[in-house]
């Protein structure tokens, strides 16, 4: 038995019927009918009952699901395991970011520097995402790190280094009556307006800064738009379908038909974060880490 016999026949369980397994698995539908046979051959057991509509387990078939689910997951973690020592050994270091934490001029910095310094580590993007889902697959062991927004709590096995701050800044529409070249915008002026956020469980903490300066300016935005991804915001601001409050720096997206203006008064400032796996003691990690930390203390010192 091989372990594409236990995906197949899992797919064919949980769909219930062989065309639709078929597509899901991208497949042919004759070959996998055949996959099916020649696993129930080799089982010596019938595993399906065929019905005109598709079919349905048998008491020996629901006893293989089990099994063969966790067969599978216990494969898939030993890949994972495997990887991530492999990793941990050599000097490859996978990185996720959270939408608009690449626009960050320090973080492109931090990056610039650690290359230079560094160049037997090899650095590999390899996840854009949500603040939440990055902590799932730092879990899982499928980034080493991950530059994020804030987190609203404390998450068991991650360690969070806070790398800078990061300023916040109104995006209007160019046609806007306050988009004015140079100038400046209270929040207090855009109590009556239609705004477009990011959800709070993509950004977590980022959203709770953005709720509060608000709240400090007497009113709460009325979300008539709301999206999973941040950088979504700059086109459907675009589109007059309402404002937003964003970090300075996805400026950098050069979109047109919108204008970023700096915040009177008490600026509300969010914070890029590192998070990694906590006591990940890999070579690569405890290098990144370093340049991280020393990064940090040239900015304080320049400050």
């Amino acid at each position: 038995m091989k372990l594409h016999h236990l995906r197949y026949f899992i797919a064919v369980a949980e769909e219930g019927h062989f065309g639709r397994a078929a597509e899901r698995l991208e497949i042919g539908q004759p070959p996998l009918s055949l996959q099916i046979q020649s696993l129930e051959k080799r089982m010596e057991i019938k595993l399906f009952y065929r019905r005109s509509r598709g079919v349905e387990l048998t008491e020996g078939g629901r006893l293989l699901l089990k099994h063969a689910r966790h067969i599978l997951a216990s494969v898939d973690v030993a890949l994972h395991e495997v990887q991530r020592f492999k990793r941990s050994q050599g000097n490859e270091l996978n990185l996720g970011f959270a939408g608009g934490t690449y626009f960050n001029r320090d973080v492109s910095t931090i990056l610039y520097q650690f290359k230079c310094t560094h160049t037997e580590v090899l650095l590999k993007p390899a996840l854009a995402g949500h603040t939440p889902e990055l902590i799932r697959k730092l879990l899982e062991g499928k980034v080493d790190a991950a530059f994020i927004w804030p987190l609203t709590t404390m998450i068991d096995g991650i360690e969070l280094t806070p790398v800078v701050q990061e300023r916040l800044a109104v995006v209007l529409p160019v046609a806007h009556k306050l988009a004015v070249a140079d100038s400046t915008v209270s929040l207090e002026k855009l109590a009556k307006e239609p705004f477009v956020l990011c959800e709070r469980g993509s950004i977590g903490g980022l959203f709770d800064t953005i709720m509060a300066a608000c709240s400090q300016a007497g009113f709460t935005p009325q979300c008539e738009q709301a999206v999973l991804q941040i950088e979504a915001i700059i086109p459907m601001v675009s589109a007059g379908l309402g404002v937003s409050i964003v970090p300075d720096s996805m400026r950098k997206t050069l979109s047109s038909g919108v204008m970023f203006l700096p915040i009177e008064d008490h600026t509300p400032t969010t914070t890029v974060i590192l998070a990694t796996r906590d006591r990940d003691t890999s070579p690569a990690i405890r290098k990144f880490m370093a340049s991280v930390f020393r990064y940090g203390g040239d900015l304080a010192e320049k400050k």
